[in-house]
């Protein structure tokens, strides 16, 4: 009967145990998400600015480049304001799932990140080569 009990008490503690480390690794993954957002997403400003400099670009030679760079520019745009419509903060019932979207989270914003990143860089070279 005593007997029992430990293995009641262990198990249950076991239990706990695992469920801290899941809510630890949400919260960790969750943190994540949001720190490469709040990273990025003042970026966005580049992106409207180096998109209004191609703009005055006056070049017929330039033209298709120039459509080129509105077009990559337009696509991160819409890249993190895609990614910020379908976000939404998991609700803590199923940890297990949670952890799997946040992990899918992480590399969808990093996706985002980079791709803004490099559209930005792009951008600005094409514009400090033509001006």
């Amino acid at each position: 009967m005593r007997f029992s009990y430990i293995i009641i008490a262990l198990l249950t503690s076991l239990t706990l145990s695992c469920d801290r480390m899941e809510n630890t690794e949400y919260s960790q993954l969750y943190d994540e998400v949001m720190e490469i957002h709040d990273d990025v997403m003042p970026k966005m400003r580049d992106i409207h600015k180096a998109k209004k400099q191609i703009k005055k670009l006056k070049n017929t030679e330039l033209n298709e480049e120039i459509s080129q760079q509105i077009t990559s520019l337009d696509a991160a745009d819409e890249a993190m304001m895609s990614w910020m419509a379908n976000f939404k903060k998991p609700k803590m019932e199923n940890m297990a799932d949670n952890i799997t979207y946040l992990k899918e989270q992480k590399e969808s914003i990093t996706q985002v990140r980079d791709v803004m990143l490099n559209t930005i860089e792009e951008a600005e070279t094409f514009i400090k080569n033509n001006q």
